[in-house]
């Protein structure tokens, strides 16, 4: 499949007014406080996308646009300390997190399976969620993801994340080529200042990250990974997975932005995967990595 071939399947407003009337703003009470998030399409199939730790919920925008047209249901929470949701108590860890935003799911998808789709921090959280829930979680999506604490200063991995997301958000709308200038184009509505609560509790969740998964973790999981990502090592990351029997990792030129650059082949990906349980096509600039 061309970029060209992705970029025809896309509306000419990626994000028109009449999809951002479809899209539900709702609260769900968790035992930890009330948690964010928008909803659109009453598809069978559901999606619930978790954002990282620089990324905010309605970045989500054009998942939504894409998605929702195509039978999905779509979901994209605020985790807890960003937007709307709540804030979190002194000492709050990614343990805490995983426990709330389990609750959460419990709430909005009851006994329908999902899949997960976990970008950076958020990939390691829909690991362990789908760890703790394997009845509610049927695939796993997960984009760059952080799934070991970040070694050395977190400043410093955080200045390297912004710059490398601002080069990738850049180059990303300015690349031209077959349907690569639409998909550089939509890349503008992405990028945005996450709105915490408070850094310091921020620090502790990524401080405290730790993912499980063993041999027995059998959901079908697809991995994609940005080969100059600054903060998120491919090696490290990989080295790790090699403990899920079931996965599929994807190599694309980039940084942890590595989306920004290749928006539309990502969400065919996307859909291509949840509905085969695998990818079916050859997407332009995919390399997979044998582990």
């Amino acid at each position: 499949m061309t970029r060209k071939q992705i970029a025809s399947r896309v509306p000419r407003r990626f994000f028109s007014d009449r999809m951002r009337a479809m899209v539900e703003e709702k609260f769900v009470e968790t035992n930890f406080g009330r948690i964010y998030h928008q909803e659109a399409g009453k598809g069978g199939s559901a999606l619930i996308f978790l954002h990282g730790g620089f990324h905010i919920s309605n970045g989500f925008a054009p998942e939504m646009s894409y998605l929702v047209p195509r039978g999905f249901r779509v979901l994209s929470p605020s985790l807890p300390g960003y937007g709307p949701s709540f804030t979190p108590r002194e000492g709050f860890t990614f343990a805490d997190t995983v426990c709330s935003m389990g609750e959460y799911l419990d709430k909005v998808v009851g006994g329908q399976r999902v899949t997960l789709v976990g970008q950076s921090m958020g990939g390691a959280l829909a690991l362990e969620i789908a760890r703790k829930r394997a009845d509610q979680v049927d695939k796993i999506i997960l984009d760059v993801p952080l799934l070991t604490p970040i070694e050395g200063s977190i400043f410093l991995a955080a200045v390297r994340l912004m710059g490398g997301l601002s080069k990738d958000y850049v180059l990303g709308f300015l690349s031209t080529g077959n349907g690569h200038k639409k998909e550089g184009r939509v890349a503008k509505n992405e990028l945005r200042w996450p709105h915490y609560h408070s850094y310091k509790r921020l620090l502790n969740v990524v401080k405290t990250i730790e993912v499980s998964v063993g041999m027995d973790f059998v959901n079908p999981t697809l991995v994609f990974f940005g080969e100059n990502d600054p903060v998120v090592k491919v090696e490290k990351q990989t080295a790790f997975l090699k403990n899920i029997p079931n996965v599929d990792v994807r190599l694309f030129s980039g940084g942890h932005g590595w989306f920004y650059r290749w928006r539309l082949t990502r969400l065919a990906m996307i859909e291509d995967f949840c509905l085969n349980g695998k990818l079916t096509e050859n997407y332009p600039g995919s390399k997979r990595i044998s582990l």
